[in-house]
Order: structure tokens, then C-alpha cells, then sequence
């Protein structure tokens, strides 16, 4: 409270100076008018010399007293005074300030008082330890699924292994989709049929599935000469040996997109990419210095000595999903990183590869795969070899194995496994097989969300997690 007396008493003495200062530029300038010029050079004069009798009234002038206001004798000294006034003022006024803002401070930045558990509700209430790692825990305790909170995600893993069963493709179909399979001409061997893919306007009927693997592999000359290959990006034929060198190096202009139906007027339609919105007589908008393909062709491919097989390892038969991304190289498509998941979606396995041939094209744009990720000075890449034993330590000859287009991920790991549950084949296409739907469509589909967004690639494990989701989901609906 001193503060703002103080306050108040310089502002008070401030509005007495202005009064003096009325008085001194008007009121008396207007009085002293009737004088003479003698009379008004003594008036000034008395005035400066602040010549005031103890009233505080102008002295008497040749026997005439003028009345003027009092003031206080010290008023009248306030001008020289303003100066040094003015600063106390500003002063006091920072001290006023310091001060209510002390009163007056935020209370957002002070910690609110911590209530009090109750002890007596809370003293039975488990602890919720969150696991952060991303390696599956060894022992059997139950751990938060990265999949999410989704009513069907709530599953053991012995009630998921008996109701994916009725899911897995029969042995004697793998050869028809493409799997590995043993020969039956070749012992020892392993053979991979693929189906002629359909024209684009083809239908169902056109489709021949009463394929003879037998007789087509009777029928089957192995050529370890120069093969012409057919490039799978702009379709032009180009010759490179079984070894993966290259007889012939063209530059290949391709697109890089799918082509789709667009409609037009009159029920019409046209084709046209969905890369560029080009249509399908276009020049390519994506080039590759060589030609590329995939390692198989239309009809037997093979006999392979260099595929191993799943054995049983334990009793107790576990869930698996797998996915893997892959780049080209001379003699195909080849492994350049695999992801394996449990279950409950935790990772299991997870790691590069670095493929024996030569790489064409690292395939970035779908793979996610760099140069620096399989370089030499990465210590932490793997060999084949050294992939292909990890996974018949975690993988049981009668474990399910679950991915999308699974087939083509079994070839590159050079591994013959016979209980797969593929989700290109269980969520079955309009136009049944050949034709699949692709696991971004299917995800979007069925669990309502995105993955393989526009610009980013693949991500082996988020595909991986996809396509479990996917069985998951399914098994619940099928159960309802």
C-alpha cells in the first residue's frame, strides 16, 4: 500500500504544476496588461525571483495588492523538480507492477496437487507392464499385440493354428499356383510350374486348369544355353544366359504403373495407366538401362538341386507370416530382405540379403531396397545360405505359413514348405484364378485401412502384419 500512497502523490504533485503552469501562461499575463511598461519589468522581475510573501499571494504594486490562488511555497519550485519527479515516478511504477505481477501470476505453470489413490479400490489392481521391443518374447507370457485393439485379434495361438486348417491349400494344388514342388521325374529335384498369364480382356472360361505336371515335365529339355527372355516390364524379347549374363544390353522405356479400364461415353471404356494416365500404346515414362524377368516362364521351370525343405521340429506346430522384397538380378528375381512375424504380430526374423549375382535394378520404387542396405560394408546382411538355415530353425515342417502371392517369396528363399495359407488365393477374385486381387486392395477392402501409400514402397513388415490381419479377420467372420 506505501507504493501506491506514493503513487498518488506524485501524480497529485504533477496536476499542481499544471495549474502553476495555467496560472503563470494566462492568468497573469491577463492581469498585468493595465500596467506600464515599468511597473510590468518589476512585476517579471519579482516573479522569477519567486518574491512571494508567506501567503503565497503577488506583493503589493504602487498600493495595490492583486489576489492570486495560493499555492504551496514548494509548489512553486516544481517545474526545476519535474525531471527528477518523473523518473521516482517511473520507478514506482515498475516496483507497482513487480508487484501485482507476483500477486497476479499464472497459475497454468504451477503443479496441480497429485490426488491420492485410494488405497483400499486399488490394492487388488494388476500393474500393465508395455513390452517396447520388437523381438517376439521366448517365453509363453501374453504380450500387447502391435496389430491393434480389434475384437478379432483376441486368439491363442493353438485356436488360430486349428481354424486356419480349413484355409490351406492342398498339397496337390501347390504345383497349380506355382509353389515349389518335388519333381516327379527328377529325384531330388524341384520344379515350379507357372500358368500362362491371361490377356487382359480375357474371361474365366479361357482358363485351362486341367494342367498334366507330369507329362509337361516329361516333356521338358533342360537348355543351359542362351534363352530368349521375355522383359516383364515393356515386353520386348532379350537373350541372357542361365548363369544371368546378358547377350544383348538394350536400354528398356516401360510403365511402371497397372493398366486400368477408364470409362468413357456410350458404355465405352478406355486403358490407361495408372503411373502417367497413359494409354496403352503410349510411350513408357520410366527407363532401365537393361531388360528384366522375374527367373520363370510360362510352363516347367526347373529341376532346381539347390531348394531345401521344412522337417518337423517339434510337436507343438506354430503361425507364422512372411514377407519378403526382392531385386533383379541376371537370372531373375532374387531375396534382398525378409521379414517373419508371430502370431500376435511380433517380429521374429528380420533381416537383409545380399543375392550372389550381380544387381540389374535394385526395384526401390516397390522393394524399398537401396544399395547401401546390401552393401559390403554393412556387416549385418546375410547370404542365402545363412537365411535359408535361420528358417528352418524357427519354421516346422508343419507350421502355417501365411503371406500374399506366397509362391513367388518360397522361390526366391529357394524353400519347399507345404502348409500355406495364401491370401490372394483365400480372398478370391471376381474372375476366379489366375486373376488376384493385390494385398493393397484387399487390406483396404476388408480392414478399412492403407498401406503402400503413393510414393513410399513396401514395407515387408508392415505387409507381413496385413496379411495376418487379414486371416484374422477372416476367421472371425467365418465364425460368426
Amino acid at each position: 500500500m506505501d507504493y501506491f500512497n506514493q503513487a498518488e502523490q506524485i501524480l497529485y504533485a504533477i496536476q499542481q504544476i499544471y495549474a502553476q503552469q495555467i496560472i503563470d501562461d494566462f492568468i497573469i499575463p491577463q492581469q498585468t496588461q493595465q500596467y506600464s511598461g515599468t511597473q510590468l519589468e518589476r512585476f517579471h522581475q519579482n516573479t522569477n525571483r519567486n518574491y512571494y510573501n508567506h501567503n503565497g499571494n503577488v506583493p503589493q504594486i504602487y498600493g495595490q495588492q492583486q489576489q492570486q490562488p495560493t499555492l504551496a511555497r514548494y509548489n512553486r519550485r516544481m517545474p526545476q523538480q519535474l525531471p527528477h519527479m518523473v523518473l521516482k515516478q517511473r520507478k514506482v511504477q515498475h516496483i507497482i507492477a513487480h508487484h501485482q505481477l507476483e500477486r497476479t501470476k499464472d497459475k497454468r505453470h504451477e503443479k496441480k496437487p497429485q490426488r491420492q489413490p485410494n488405497k483400499i479400490h486399488n490394492a487388488n489392481k494388476p500393474q500393465v507392464v508395455r513390452k517396447t521391443t520388437k523381438l517376439a518374447a521366448p517365453s509363453p507370457q501374453v504380450v500387447a499385440s502391435p496389430l491393434g485393439e480389434h475384437h478379432w485379434l483376441k486368439i491363442s495361438q493353438s485356436e488360430l493354428l486349428a481354424k486356419l486348417r480349413q484355409y490351406v491349400i492342398a498339397p496337390n494344388l501347390l504345383p497349380n499356383y506355382g509353389y515349389p514342388t518335388e519333381s516327379t521325374v527328377h529325384n531330388g529335384k524341384v520344379v515350379i510350374f507357372k500358368q500362362l498369364a491371361p490377356a487382359f480382356n480375357a474371361s474365366t472360361n479361357d482358363i485351362d486348369d486341367n494342367v498334366n505336371l507330369a507329362e509337361l515335365e516329361r516333356q521338358l529339355v533342360p537348355n543351359k544355353d542362351a534363352v530368349t527372355k521375355q522383359c516383364v516390364r515393356c515386353e520386348r524379347p532379350f537373350q541372357v544366359t542361365s548363369a544371368g549374363v546378358y547377350l544383348m544390353r538394350e536400354r528398356c522405356t516401360f510403365h511402371w504403373g497397372k493398366l486400368y479400364k477408364v470409362n468413357t461415353r456410350h458404355n465405352k471404356y478406355d486403358k490407361q495407366y495408372t503411373c502417367c494416365g497413359g494409354s496403352s500404346e503410349s510411350v513408357g515414362c520410366t527407363s532401365n538401362p537393361l531388360h528384366v524377368w522375374t527367373g520363370v516362364v510360362p510352363g516347367i521351370n526347373g529341376p532346381y538341386g539347390d531348394f531345401v525343405h521344412t522337417r518337423q521340429l517339434t510337436d507343438e506346430p506354430k503361425v507364422y507370416a512372411l514377407d519378403c522384397e526382392m531385386s533383379f538380378v541376371g537370372h531373375g528375381l532374387a531375396l534382398t530382405k525378409i521379414t517373419v512375424i508371430g502370431f500376435d504380430g511380433q517380429l521374429v526374423y528380420q533381416h537383409f540379403v545380399r543375392p550372389i549375382g550381380a544387381i540389374v535394378d535394385y526395384n526401390t520404387r516397390f522393394s524399398g531396397i537401396t544399395k547401401s542396405d546390401i552393401s559390403k560394408s554393412n556387416k549385418r546382411v546375410k547370404t542365402l545360405a545363412e537365411v535359408q538355415r535361420d528358417l528352418l530353425q524357427i519354421i516346422d515342417a508343419n507350421s502355417i505359413l501365411i503371406g500374399h502371392g506366397l509362391e513367388n517369396d518360397m522361390r526366391v528363399l529357394q524353400i519347399v514348405h507345404k502348409t500355406v495359407v495364401d491370401t490372394s488365393i483365400v480372398f478370391e477374385h471376381t474372375n476366379g484364378f489366375p486373376y488376384r486381387h493385390s494385398l493393397k486392395h484387399l487390406t483396404k477392402t476388408y480392414l478399412k485401412r492403407n498401406i503402400q501409400l503413393d510414393g513410399q514402397s513396401h514395407d515387408s513388415l508392415e505387409d507381413a502384419r496385413a496379411c495376418l490381419e487379414l486371416m484374422l479377420w477372416k476367421v472371425a467372420t467365418d465364425k460368426q
